[in-house]
């Protein structure tokens, strides 16, 4: 069982603000700023409310998108964009998706290479997908990526597929890497590779209340903003309000995929969920967590970058326990 009291104290910092313009310029250059242990007696709060308002300086390190990927984002979201419904009522994924397919949602797709990565691998079989981002560089470069893989019939396919002599050796030449880009060879020519791929660029919380209930197969968060300092747990995005909504969204014995290479928000987050079973099971732990080439096929930059900065990757799987509450 995960132990909150010993997990919690990774989450303190160093309080000095010259401490923390130093953790936020690490973040802004995709290093992992440094961790201090809690006092003994201190405990952190599990119980916060997500906070979409993201802070300043989060807001400048994010960027903006060129021309060229704002040219992509009027292009693709006509055609791509997650219709919005009225507050207080639900999507209906079977007015743009085929009846029967099963969704998968993930929760901060980055720039798309995992999206659009498990929308070519799993093409054949029925499932329709869903990515929620708010980093409008990266919506930028996932539409880019559609509109090359709509003009040329075909699915984009230039990224790096998962080995395990990756994890050996992170310096391995990229030649050297298994890949997928095989697959290709056997794609039949279509108008629109995209066409059970919607895109909504806003926060992926913010869209949780209007997904129908019991209506998600799957919901991933893959590499999600750690925010490490103690102040800024309200900002990490598996907190107790968004694991609740999660467990509503998903079906009978649906799953929950995290990965991340941070400890700390590892912990915050194994924390979250068995602060959630409580007393009555929510989610049960899947172990070993199920291959991740099912649902993390890619090995993107940053999680390469990770690597070599000597991050380890660690993915958690929970499979939704059904109540009579549905």
């Amino acid at each position: 069982m995960v132990v909150c009291k010993e997990r919690s104290r990774i989450f303190n910092t160093l309080s000095s603000s010259s401490a923390t313009n130093d953790s936020i310029s690490q973040m802004a250059n995709g290093k992992q700023p440094a961790i201090t242990p809690l006092d003994s007696e201190k405990q952190t709060n599990i119980n916060f409310q997500y906070n979409h308002r993201k802070p300043k300086w989060w807001k400048n390190v994010s960027g903006k998108p060129t021309k060229g990927q704002k040219r992509a984002m009027q292009e693709i979201l006509i055609t791509h964009r997650l219709p919005v419904v009225p507050y207080g009522e639900f999507i209906e994924w079977f007015d743009f998706f085929p009846k029967g397919n099963d969704i998968w949602l993930e929760i901060g797709f980055g720039q798309g290479e995992n999206l659009l990565a498990l929308a070519h691998r799993k093409r054949r079989e029925a499932i329709s997908f869903v990515g929620a981002e708010i980093h409008r560089p990266g919506i930028g470069t996932a539409c880019r990526r559609m509109q090359e893989g709509i003009d040329n019939k075909k699915f984009w396919n230039e990224y790096e597929t998962f080995s395990p002599v990756q994890v050996v050796d992170a310096s391995v030449d990229a030649c050297d890497i298994l890949d997928d880009k095989s697959i290709s060879s056997i794609d039949s020519e279509r108008s629109n590779p995209y066409k059970n791929l919607r895109l909504h660029t806003g926060d992926g919380v913010k869209l949780l209340p209007f997904i129908p209930p019991s209506s998600v197969a799957a919901v991933l968060v893959t590499f999600p903003d750690p925010f490490p300092k103690e102040n800024q747990a309200q900002w990490r995005v598996v907190q107790t309000h968004t694991v609740l909504q999660v467990h509503r969204i998903l079906r009978e014995s649906g799953t929950f995929f995290l990965a991340t290479d941070h400890d700390g928000f590892n912990d915050w987050a194994h924390c979250v969920m068995e602060s959630v079973n409580g007393e009555t099971a929510l989610f049960c732990k899947v172990e070993p967590c199920p291959d991740r080439l099912e649902w993390l096929p890619v090995v993107s930059k940053y999680e390469k970058k990770g690597w070599s900065e000597g991050r380890r990757t660690t993915l958690s799987c929970w499979r939704k326990v059904n109540t009579s509450g549905g």
